[in-house]
């Protein structure tokens, strides 16, 4: 299953979801963590230089690795998230964290068309955490 979670800066986001990693690493699990736009412009920088193998490779790569964490969901093109979580779906789990919440996300996409199957694709039967609150920088330990 997929885990969406989402809320403000500081609010413990990826220190959660580090938490995940490392639970799931040592259940010998493969995790691979990735900054959505780094990830984006990695797989058009291969795509524009017509390097398919490579291209190919890294889609594959990531459709089979156990968990997928694809970290600040903010970008304005989403055709090859699609790919990738229409490759992953209902095989692999996909954790997405976003500071924006869900209701906005279809703001985030120009391209409607996969921007709706983007979602379909993560919110079906996903879990839902939303954090809330301070940021957890400002607390003295």
């Amino acid at each position: 299953r997929n885990l969406v979670i989402t809320g403000m800066t500081g609010t413990g986001k990826t220190y959660y979801v580090n938490a995940l990693a490392v639970t799931a690493l040592k259940q010998f699990k493969e995790v691979r963590y990735y900054s959505a736009s780094k990830l984006l412009l990695e797989l058009s920088a291969h795509e524009q230089v017509d390097d398919s193998i490579k291209f190919l490779s890294i889609m594959e790569n990531i459709a089979q690795v156990d968990l997928l964490i694809i970290d600040n969901l903010d970008v304005e093109k989403c055709r090859h998230l699609f790919e990738i979580l229409d490759s992953r779906e209902s095989r692999k789990s996909t954790v997405i964290v976003s500071q924006i919440p869900v209701k906005e996300w279809y703001d985030l996409f120009k391209d409607c068309t996969y921007a709706d199957a983007c979602l379909d694709r993560v919110l079906c039967k996903a879990y839902r955490l939303e954090f809330k609150g301070e940021s957890l920088r400002n607390q003295k330990f």
